[in-house]
């Protein structure tokens, strides 16, 4: 019985020795999971800092008659996509993190994706004197995908294309359900 007694001492210390190492790993994990939050949360609040200042400055300049209120809005316009494109980015790490998936890909229609953009950044060409345009085919252009996602790329296209466009320019938003290797060879993508 004796040794029995001590087989049985033996072996619950062991499996506590084992069950306090895991405890420990997974007290670890958590704290490196505390720190990652903790050092995403300082450089939102950071990344945020600087478009919330601009527009408050701006609006500030505004009140006291010292700027034009066209351009104020226009950096206004560049703080706020600034801002939301921080928190997709974020709120799409978060759910990474979580372990959550993404929702389905579905089947669209890319014209739509690309008049919503077109519409959306309306104002903006409009304050730059920019000539914004979108001949769309007659034709759906099937597609299947993440329409926020999509939204996102081809907003982030029209943005830089105003955003590098001379006042009084054109920015062009061509959809194709073909792609030309003539029109490709003349913007040299091809």
């Amino acid at each position: 019985t004796g040794l029995a007694e001590g087989a049985c001492l033996f072996a619950g210390i062991f499996l506590l020795r084992r069950l306090a190492a895991s405890f420990n790993r997974l007290f670890a994990a958590q704290d490196a999971r505390l720190r990652e939050l903790r050092d995403l949360t300082t450089n939102v609040l950071h990344d945020l800092r600087t478009p919330l200042t601009q527009i408050s400055g701006d609006a500030e300049s505004i009140c006291r008659g010292e700027t034009d209120a066209v351009d104020a809005a226009a950096r206004t316009l560049d703080s706020c996509r600034t801002i939301i494109r921080l928190i997709d980015t974020n709120a799409e790490i978060t759910r990474t993190n979580a372990g959550l998936k993404s929702a389905p890909a579905q089947s669209l229609d890319l014209r739509d994706i690309v008049t919503e953009s077109v519409e959306l950044f309306g104002p903006v060409a409009e304050a730059k004197s920019i000539r914004l345009i979108s001949p769309t085919p007659d034709t759906p252009v099937p597609f299947c995908g993440h329409p926020d996602k999509l939204q996102r790329v081809v907003g982030n296209l029209i943005d830089n294309a105003l955003k590098f466009t001379s006042e009084g320019g054109e920015v062009k938003v061509v959809l194709s359900t073909s792609a030309s290797l003539s029109l490709l060879s003349r913007y040299g993508l091809w």
